[in-house]
C-alpha cells in the first residue's frame, strides 16, 4: 500500500477529498504549533518555522 501526505483540497474538508473515499486513514497529524507545511517540487513535502 503506498502512504500518501495530503495537504489543500485533498484534505477531509478539502473539494477533492472526495476521490479518496474508501482508501484507508493511516494516521491524522497536524503541522506542529509556529511551523508551516509546504511543498518542495512533487516528490515530498517539507516544513518551515515561522515567526
Amino acid at each position: 500500500m503506498a502512504h500518501m501526505f495530503l495537504n489543500g483540497q485533498a484534505m477531509e474538508a478539502g473539494l477533492f477529498h472526495h476521490r479518496l473515499q474508501g482508501a484507508p486513514l493511516v494516521h491524522k497529524a497536524r503541522t506542529a504549533p509556529g511551523h508551516r507545511a509546504l511543498l518542495r517540487g512533487v516528490e515530498r513535502p517539507a516544513g518551515r518555522e515561522v515567526n
